[in-house]
């Protein structure tokens, strides 16, 4: 398998599977944190399209034929196991904590330093392209809310999950 010419700081699981606000039908949202290099800001259409090269290799080996789908900021394919398909969505991010900091800060103080970075960088016009660099920060703000809002969080989503389903089976 080709490697990426872009440096990757890190990798975590985000969304719901990752604030652990998942019950029926989970996807798993894998954000990747690109070393800023050049300015080289979201969105990251080169980074897409090259990531995209890599993995239509593997369509019919590890990712179901015809399932890849490249967005705007996302590849998004299945996977089969053994329990069915999963739903994997791959997000390229800006890691907005220079690699030259060490050692690296985690938890309430990764996610301040996050915080402070992007207030620089984000305005009306490119918001959209950042969601995923905050992604730790929004995961930690669900560790600290109640076991009723993560219940709340969990049944609005599947409840979104299961009209959206319907309507567009119908």
């Amino acid at each position: 398998m080709r490697e990426s010419r872009f440096s990757i700081d890190r990798c975590i699981f985000a969304g719901s599977f990752g604030k652990h606000t998942d019950i029926l039908i989970p996807d798993f949202d894998v954000v990747f944190f690109i070393n800023i290099i050049n300015n080289h800001h979201p969105p990251f259409a080169k980074v897409l399209d090259e990531w995209h090269g890599i993995l239509v290799n593997e369509e019919g080996r590890l990712i179901v034929d015809g399932s890849l789908k490249k967005t705007e900021i996302s590849l998004q394919f299945e996977i089969e196991t053994e329990e069915g398909r999963l739903q994997v969505d791959v997000l390229p991010a800006a890691n907005l904590i220079p690699k030259h900091i060490q050692p690296r800060p985690g938890g309430k103080q990764l996610a301040g330093m996050q915080k402070s970075c992007a207030q620089g960088l984000i305005n009306r016009q490119n918001h959209t392209s950042f969601s995923s660099s905050l992604c730790e920060f929004q995961i930690l703000f669900m560790k600290d809310q109640s076991p009723f809002t993560h219940q709340v969080s969990t049944q609005f989503r599947n409840a979104l999950i299961l009209i959206i389903h319907s309507v567009t089976v119908s």
